[in-house]
């Protein structure tokens, strides 16, 4: 698949278009910003206050007067409050592009709405900006750069057997094992291919009693091993769900196995180390980092090792829905007093700002700075997940995703709603980034708390893409979104 930027048209200048559902709402008021419901609010309380005024004898005669000024009072105040978190997200006409203001004024809201914390970045050729603060968790975009690397230096094959690898590697770890042992003899027929693309057929090692037992233990501070994920996922009966190459099924089984190699590949056989060379940690300037480049540009990301999670981070969240139960929490665990090995490795232990996550995916697919041209096209091949997670709405390629957004549109490139990139959802965090084409910008976005599962992608994205598209060029998308 060709990347490029698709149906994209100038900057919008002033008088601009609409502005999705927001728009479409005004236009129920008789299309005027003053007759919505935040000003009719504002001014319910206004001729309310003039006939209190004209008649202060017969107000006064009342035994709810203090009553009566109280409900107008809130009234004005509740529309002055509404018209502060919205007055940008409601601006139906906006003579310019103020596609910042509009986001953050849409972030705070649905922060405030939900009680979590969000940070958004956004990355383009003419606007570079994060909005409030966080950090995102996840790994397996690095992971397959990683892996692409080593192809382009000619040290494995995409279409190399993975089970020769996989054994050397855990030889290398001390474990007395092998791919076939573990999962059986059709192990030996999965390629590096098929496990860059999801497609190895090998089981999930992420499901409910692994996380509960593992959640568990990682309170009593246990350090977790890779090979505890890699034994997971063999004990789920069968460990193939379909036969090597014949499925496309999220599992990230497939990225443990590819970080025994890069671990391999780096010499190192220690699990408390990054598995890859630290100009990849410094991911967005790769290249120049080879070339000799200077300070580190990245000084934020990190990759997370062992102990407590809140001692690497400045946010962090709940795992899991909070219970009905009106005496206390306990559907929910809180991820900061968890040992840091819980993350799934090369899975989910790197640690970065949304900022320093949108530049990535600027310099690996905006710029091509990081890998060849062909490298990155190769890993833009993307097939529709056919089982299980993410069916009808993500399409894999070799460590990137494409995701649609809207709960109404498919997953195709250069449909609105969709990115290329990977989202993220692990213990306590949810998160979505990469590339809209159509803007030929970059993004990300996290929230502290994977209680929703359709939240940062279904409400946040989703409405981030229709709202820079109203902004950068003047399109009304009519995106449908919600989580």
């Amino acid at each position: 698949m060709a990347l490029g930027v698709t149906d994209v048209a100038e900057p919008r200048g002033a008088g601009g278009g609409s502005s999705n559902w927001v728009d479409e709402l005004g236009a129920n008021f008789g299309g005027q910003r003053e007759q919505n419901w935040i000003n009719d609010l504002g001014a319910v309380g206004e001729r309310s206050g003039v006939a209190a005024a004209a008649e202060p004898a017969a107000v006064a005669a009342t035994s709810n007067e203090s009553y009566y000024f109280n409900v107008v009072e809130q009234a004005a105040a509740a529309a002055e409050t509404a018209a502060w978190w919205l007055g940008g997200w409601y601006d139906t006409e906006p003579s310019v592009s103020n596609l910042r203001e509009r986001l953050e004024s849409f972030i705070r809201l649905q922060s405030k709405l939900r009680g979590v914390a969000i940070s958004l970045s956004w990355v383009s050729a003419s606007e570079n900006f994060t909005l409030v603060a966080g950090e995102w968790k996840g790994r397996k975009p690095y992971t397959a750069v990683g892996v692409m690397r080593a192809v382009e230096a000619g040290r494995v094959g995409l279409d190399d057997a993975a089970a020769p690898l996989v054994d050397k590697a855990l030889r290398r770890v001390g474990a007395n094992t092998t791919l076939a042992a573990l999962f059986g003899p059709r192990a030996r027929l999965v390629t590096l291919r098929q496990l860059l693309h999801m497609s190895s057929g090998i089981a999930d090692f992420d499901y409910p009693a692994f996380d509960d037992a593992l959640l568990q233990a990682g309170v009593a501070k246990r350090v977790h091993t890779p090979l505890e994920f890699v034994l997971g996922a063999a004990a789920v009966k069968p460990p193939f769900i379909c036969e090597p190459g014949s499925c496309v099924s999220y599992s990230s089984t497939n990225y443990v196995l590819l970080g025994l190699l890069l671990q391999m590949f780096s010499g190192i056989a220690d699990f408390d180390y990054p598995p890859f060379d630290d100009a990849l940690l410094q991911a967005g300037v790769a290249k120049r980092a080879l070339l000799g480049g200077g300070a580190d540009p990245l000084p934020r990301s990190s990759f997370l090792t062992t102990g407590p999670i809140s001692d690497s981070t400045t946010l962090f969240g709940k795992h899991g829905k909070p219970s009905l139960w009106p005496l206390g929490r306990r559907g929910q665990v809180d991820i900061g007093a968890q040992d840091a090995s819980i993350l799934g490795w090369v899975c989910g232990n790197l640690a970065s700002t949304t900022g320093e996550v949108a530049q990535f995916f600027w310099e690996l697919l905006v710029e091509r700075s990081i890998l060849r041209h062909d490298t990155i096209e190769a890993m833009a091949e993307l097939e529709p997940l056919g089982l299980g997670w993410g069916r009808g709405h993500i399409a894999y390629g070799l460590g990137l995703m494409l995701k649609q957004t809207s709960w109404a549109r498919g997953a195709r490139y250069g449909e609105w709603g969709t990115y290329l990139g990977h989202g993220g959802n692990t213990y306590g965090f949810l998160s979505e980034q990469g590339l809209i084409p159509q803007l030929n910008a970059t993004f990300s976005v996290v929230a502290n708390s994977n209680a929703d599962d359709l939240f940062v992608a279904g409400v946040l994205t989703c409405q981030i893409i229709a709202v820079a598209a109203e902004e950068v060029l003047g399109h009304n998308i009519r995106l449908p979104c919600g989580g």
